[in-house]
């Protein structure tokens, strides 16, 4: 979907955006084209950072299916998913509930319950700790037969190895499990003592995601995403398939003999994740994303720029240099997750098995005054493999990025509809998943963006949210004071309400809606603001009210001067239910307003035009799905009416049309909701304001 940028300050258009592209540097833009083409990549897509701001992101060629690569485009980070890992370990290891010198089989382990599938062949094994596995110091070597890199069993056998086949000497059935791989491989000989030596291990980190469920009691994937990936705005990064519009990666070298490669494999048209599921190598090399999450993930673990994931102590543990003799007088060496240099850099490389990728990030600025003005963080996620030397080569490419660059890279991931004018930014979104709306919400709080306006609908069975965001009018410590939650039922709703009221919050928004990941309960999604009432403001909130009574309760409250700042409604077991905010500001002259619920696309167009002759303006807006067909809820007031727009059954292309039409005269989107009719087709409606300012 293209984005939109208008330039409504000088009243003209500015550029128009694809997603995740803008108008700046050139010149490294054709230089990376360059770097591409050389080294036979197909395709790829790149991000820069400097101090904690984006100032590039872009995506050059085709994927494996010929689709064009963007900056949003989706690849599967193999090796970041131990960066990940590793992290997670040190945020358990700082809340106390591991060490990292714990064991992890036998008496006393962490893992003691998995129990070989025969007897243990090497006592060492007892003596592997969290450490170990952390640094690929374990006493596995990936390049010693029979058994290689356990993980990648599954594609030795089906290319034809002689290598044991683990499913059929445990007797086991397909998938191969990581419980699977560990029983078989604690019956089996270490290839060196623990901790006297250093070989990549993938088998290590998927022993760490078993780790991390056992002692957080919960999911891997579960914890990395409400501990890392939500904090951080990381709304793309997940595990699974890539999407067939998306890059995966080709298989590499298999397998290493004493001098070198024993094969290698060719075939471009078959990927690692073809063979081997996500899933069962999650914590390895199972995660997907794109570059703009990758860049969050850097900024938001570096302590240097205000890091939420670790304190300044377990973030300098995550670098240190292993014990490991041969690794002790090297300037580069492995540290949890990352390779680490002298230099305070750190990076991670795709595994041997997958497309070349590189995330690069300096922690400290130990740089020289011409570094100054280079980017201190940078990913490449490519589509081929095989370049050496590619740190090098990357380091030296993105000294080209003008990190001088004003646009907002980032604005370009968060919207579909990007309004830039003189004094203000205004991005919509027109679908964000209800599974990833918690990280959205984080990625926009970084970027100092307040929710203007959030609706939830029914898109063909996916609950989906449309948003509309602007840049926060206070200052930026107060960025953070809105909270989302959303799949609330009705105790928790009361629940969260009530302890955030303690600590100084005010509900400003309700909606009641059918939540897909809630077996299609209804639902409510709520917004909490820091201080948003002062004394002089009184709100009343009711949910689930049937029609009757809550008209003769807002006939009630009406007569004590409050009007309605909220009317949500649903329809559920075949009767209607509204929930509402009431609002009444003391001192100030009653608002006239009129509601409705319960219309029609036809009834909603002929309501906006008598409201509109009668000088009101529309305040509130929602909409429910009932048996296929949309159902309105609306509010108009009084209050500052001036001239405004409203437009209903709007697809993607004409809402982007008509947002750049009115530009022009001064009009800002103030409310945007989504919504499928009976043809299941994706339609919006949204209402613009004329600005006093413009």
């Amino acid at each position: 979907m293209a984005k939109l940028s208008t330039l409504l300050g000088v009243f003209v258009t500015s550029c128009l955006l694809l997603a995740g592209c803008h108008g700046t540097n050139d010149e490294f833009g054709t230089k990376f084209q360059q770097f591409l083409d050389e080294h036979n990549y197909n395709g790829g897509s790149v991000a820069a950072m400097k101090d904690g701001k984006l100032v590039y992101a872009n995506g050059f060629g085709v994927d494996r299916f010929n689709n064009a690569i963007h900056a949003g485009t989706m690849f599967p980070v193999s090796s970041v998913s131990k960066s990940l890992t590793a992290v997670a370990i040190m945020q358990l290891a700082e809340k106390g509930v591991l060490s990292l010198e714990q064991t992890i089989f036998g008496k006393g382990g962490v893992l003691h319950m998995i129990k070989p599938y025969k007897k243990v062949q090497d006592p060492r094994i007892h003596d592997i700790t969290i450490r170990h596995l952390l640094h690929h110091t374990a006493g596995w070597d990936l390049n010693k037969p029979p058994i290689y890199d356990p993980v990648m069993n599954s594609v030795y056998i089906s290319r034809g190895h002689k290598v044991p086949d683990i499913l059929k000497v445990m007797k086991d059935t397909a998938p191969l499990t990581p419980y699977d791989t560990m029983r078989y491989m604690i019956s089996q000989k270490l290839d060196f003592t623990p901790g006297t030596k250093m070989v990549y291990s993938n088998f290590g980190y998927l022993i760490l995601g078993r780790i991390i469920e056992e002692v957080a009691d919960t999911g891997y994937e579960d914890y990395i995403k409400h501990n890392i990936l939500i904090p951080c705005g990381m709304w793309h990064t997940r595990i699974g398939p890539v999407r067939s519009n998306a890059e995966i990666i080709n298989l590499g070298t298999s397998i290493n003999g004493p001098n070198g490669p024993i094969d290698k494999f060719e075939d471009s048209d078959v990927s690692l994740y073809d063979i081997l599921n996500p899933e069962d190598m999650d914590s390895a090399l199972g995660w997907q994303s794109n570059v703009y999450d990758m860049m969050r993930f850097v900024k938001c673990l570096d302590t240097n720029h205000h890091g939420k994931l670790l304190n300044p102590t377990f973030f300098q543990k995550l670098l240190l240099r292993p014990v490991a003799a041969p690794i002790q007088h090297s300037d580069t060496w492995y540290g949890a997750g990352f390779k680490v240099n002298s230099h305070s850099a750190i990076w991670t490389l795709a595994d041997p098995h997958t497309d070349d990728l590189i995330l690069y990030h300096k922690t400290k600025d130990t740089s020289t005054e011409k570094e100054s003005h280079s980017v201190d963080s940078f990913v490449f996620l490519l589509n081929g493999k095989g370049l050496q030397h590619l740190k090098h080569k990357a380091h030296d490419l993105v000294s080209f990025v003008d990190v001088k660059a004003v646009s907002h890279p980032f604005y370009s991931d968060l919207s579909d509809i990007h309004n830039s004018t003189g004094y203000k930014d205004v991005i919509i979104k027109y679908k964000v998943d209800e599974h990833h709306l918690d990280a959205y919400v984080s990625a926009l709080k970084q970027e100092n963006l307040d929710i203007k306006w959030i609706s939830a609908s029914d898109r063909n069975g996916h609950t989906c949210f449309t948003l509309l965001a602007e840049p926060f009018d206070l200052p930026a410590k107060y960025a953070m004071d809105y909270i989302v939650q959303h799949g609330l039922m009705e105790k928790k709703l009361l629940h969260h309400k009530i302890a955030l009221e303690a600590e100084g919050y005010n509900m400003t928004f309700l909606q009641n809606y059918m939540s897909a990941s809630h077996d299609s309960r209804h639902a409510f999604l709520a917004i909490f603001r820091k201080g948003a009432y002062d004394e002089k403001t009184h709100m009343k909130f009711g949910i689930h009210h049937f029609p009757r009574p809550y008209m003769s309760l807002m006939g009630l409250y009406l007569e004590k001067g409050y009007h309605p700042l909220v009317q949500s409604y649903i329809m559920h077991d075949d009767e209607e239910k509204i929930s509402f905010v009431f609002l009444k500001r003391t001192n100030t002259p009653k608002v006239n307003f009129k509601t409705y619920y319960g219309l029609s696309s036809p009834q909603l167009q002929r309501t906006v035009k008598q409201n509109g002759k009668a000088d009101r303006k529309l305040s509130y807006l929602d909409v429910s799905n009932v048996y296929g067909k949309p159902k309105f809820s609306a509010v108009f007031t009084n209050e500052n009416a001036g001239k405004w727009v409203f437009q209903l059954g709007m697809k993607e292309a004409s809402m982007e049309a008509l947002v750049m039409k009115k530009q022009k005269f001064g009009f800002l989107p103030k409310i945007v909701i989504g919504y499928t009719d009976k043809d299941q087709i994706d339609k919006y409606a949204i209402y613009l304001e004329k600005s006093s300012v413009l």
